[in-house]
């Protein structure tokens, strides 16, 4: 038990360390997959099934690798693994940038792949790692959301200004400064990975579980990526084809989803904790439910706007709860759980693609909207031998015995992160001439530029950048003043002698008086 308490010390302090590239690669992957055919149609001037072509050589990859990934995640160090997968994801997407054919495209897509195996597989391995998964998969899940929509507005503002392949090129720089970074940490730490005869998934059940419920837990990951799936293709097909949106005027109707996605994740966290996992697990169903209902059936866009963030909502709780649910279901390391993990979500997203474009090509839109439904209820008849019913572990003890202290310079570091994303977004806003803040400081007056500003959609983003102003100062408010209240009290503790509890632990290391 020593041991395994150094290992989670260990783990823990390693697994700060992917926020920033779980937001780089997420986004750039997601950007991807919504840039490359268009790219290919207007560019290469390839036909829909190679497109599909293209796309399936990556998704076969990438799904054939994620068990070998996997494998390789319980014996070598994860960070340096995962490093390697985002140099191969870089790799590919230098061969977009120089690609003036097809062969060299489906030479990319297996590259990608490849790397998006190597490099998510390990990742989810380190989060599995820490103290508290549920949190940790929370804050990983809120990484991912966070880096699509960041990277979306700023890759498709340079768009016009760097075309696909300069994009591409700076979407390859990106990538490879993040497998340095991964590298580079991987080999200045040690990592409790390349121990793989302790695992929590063998230690830290919270119950038997029998071989049915890895049966149970795959076929539930695997509806929820279907649905999932299928709502995202059908949802842009409806943008596309029936109002006539442009690119941009869709990424305006996806981002508040996106954003939704990005921060809903330690709310989900904390309910499973008060309320149960249960519990959390089936309202996020019924938001599902409800979410297919309006993309499916809404007969305008910001209805179906709002039923892509319900959406996103469900699966912002979700997918923590799965991940964490999946080291204490499937056999093997942590490695092995994530690589199953990740291949069921592939097969249902795959499934989910398919079934999207058959389902807008059909005649019966009630039909479509019914059997979506049906699949999202069929999630609920899994839940109760998966889930465990009433309050988590971690609210009356947890691994520790206790509930974890709170931590307010930590807190606040991620407030910080959150205004610097948004001063970056300002800065894009105010050359498309979009921002609120520059047109106060000429109008002198608040939202003078509303007015100026054509379309719903433009005048939407607009008032929407003002209220996230609002949402980050009350960030900065509620996680900088205790962080105020603690440094006053440290100070006042050390100016009459006394020890501050860190600094107690510094003087007086475990295991001397």
């Amino acid at each position: 038990m020593d041991y395994q308490r150094k290992s989670e010390g260990r783990a823990g302090q390693l697994s700060g360390i992917i926020t920033l590239p779980a937001a780089g690669l997420a986004g750039l992957g997601e950007l991807l997959e919504f840039v490359l055919p268009l790219w290919a149609a207007s560019r290469l001037g390839l036909e829909p099934g190679l497109i599909g072509a293209i796309l399936a050589i990556e998704l076969t990859v990438a799904f054939c690798l994620r068990p070998v990934s996997g494998r390789l995640a319980d014996r070598f160090d994860r960070a340096v693994l995962a490093g390697l997968g985002a140099f191969g994801f870089a790799g590919g997407l230098v061969i977009l940038a120089l690609a003036g054919n097809v062969v060299p495209v489906f030479v990319a897509a297996a590259l990608m792949g490849a790397g998006s195996a190597f490099f998510w597989v390990p990742l989810r391995a380190i989060v599995a790692e820490s103290e508290n998964p549920k949190r940790s998969f929370a804050s990983l899940t809120e990484a991912e959301g966070t880096g699509i929509w960041v990277v979306y507005v700023i890759a498709l503002s340079l768009l016009p200004l760097l075309d696909y392949s300069g994009v591409y090129a700076a979407a390859a720089a990106v990538a490879l400064g993040l497998a340095v970074y991964l590298g580079t940490a991987g080999r200045s730490r040690k990592s409790a990975a390349t121990a793989p005869h302790v695992t929590r998934a063998e230690v830290d059940r919270e119950r038997p579980l029998g071989r049915g419920q890895a049966t149970r837990l795959t076929s539930f990951i695997v509806l929820v990526a279907l649905v999932e799936a299928a709502a995202s293709v059908y949802l842009l097909l409806r943008f596309q084809r029936e109002f006539e949106l442009e690119l941009m005027q869709i990424i305006w109707f996806y981002l508040p989803g996106l954003i939704v996605y990005s921060v809903v994740p330690q709310m989900g966290a904390a309910l499973s904790e008060r309320a149960g996992q249960r519990t959390t697990v089936v309202i996020s169903l019924l938001l599902s439910v409800s979410g297919v209902v309006l993309v499916t059936l809404a007969p305008q866009t910001w209805m179906l706007s709002v039923g892509w963030a319900l959406l996103c909502w469900s699966w912002g709780w979700l997918d923590p709860l799965q991940q964490t649910t999946s080291i204490r279901v499937f056999p093997g390391g942590f490695g092995r759980s994530m690589g199953r993990y990740e291949s069921a979500g592939l097969a249902g997203g795959a499934v989910g693609s398919l079934v999207g474009g058959i389902a807008f090509e059909s005649d019966s839109i009630m039909a479509v909207a019914l059997a979506a439904v049906v699949v999202s209820l069929l999630c609920l008849i899994l839940v109760p031998g998966l889930y465990p019913a009433g309050p988590s572990p971690a609210v009356s003890g947890g691994m520790g015995g206790r509930k974890a202290p709170r931590e307010p310079r930590k807190e606040f570091t991620k407030a910080v992160e959150h205004f610097v994303v948004y001063a970056v977004v300002q800065i894009l806003l105010m050359l498309a001439e979009m921002s609120w803040i520059a047109d106060w400081i000429h109008t002198g007056q608040f939202m003078g530029g509303l007015s100026d500003q054509g379309g719903t959609v433009n005048q939407m983003l607009y008032v929407g950048n003002a209220v996230w102003a609002g949402l980050v100062v009350v960030d900065l408010a509620v996680n900088g003043l205790p962080l105020l209240r603690q440094e006053s009290e440290n100070h006042g503790a050390s100016s009459k002698g006394e020890t501050t509890p860190d600094e107690s632990e510094t003087e007086h290391p475990e295991g001397t008086p």
